[in-house]
């Protein structure tokens, strides 16, 4: 009588044992790293529209005469706030200040510098996977155009 082999599956070696276990241990490091990643371009991605925000609105209001009214630093808030607000940032918890300077000292009291400081909690797209800083904040200094 002819001896019948039984099919038994393939066979892993100890080699290929030993890559599944490797492979197990570094998803859980790929899978973090890859999140850093991600979480560290969107920081970065929206800190750099805060900074754009900010620009426009404190570029927005050096121009403006300083007896305009509104005054330049209700505008500079102002356009900073319509600017974050079209790019979908919450505004709820944010700080936005704008501050003017006579650093010239001259008789006038002709303001020379505005300062515009935004300051807002940091959300984090990956659920605090990654460490992440808790507040971002921007500030910017731009001299005054006119002195009327």
């Amino acid at each position: 009588m002819p001896q019948v082999r039984r099919y038994t599956g393939p066979r892993l070696s100890r080699r290929e044992g030993v890559a599944a276990i490797e492979f197990a241990l570094l998803v859980p490091v790929l899978v973090v790293v890859i999140m850093g990643i991600v979480e560290y371009g969107w920081l970065l991605y929206r800190r750099s529209e805060a900074t754009r925000a900010v620009r426009e609105g404190i570029r927005y209001a050096v121009v403006m005469p300083q007896n305009n009214v509104p005054d330049p630093i209700t505008l500079a808030e102002s356009r900073c706030q319509d600017v974050l607000q079209q790019l979908n940032f919450d505004l709820s918890d944010a700080t936005i200040e704008a501050t003017t300077q006579d650093i010239t000292g001259d008789v006038n009291g002709v303001l020379d510098t505005m300062t515009l400081t935004l300051s807002m909690p940091y959300r984090p797209i990956t659920g605090g996977l990654v460490p992440t800083p808790a507040n971002m904040s921007v500030s910017m200094s731009m001299m005054m155009q006119d002195s009327e």
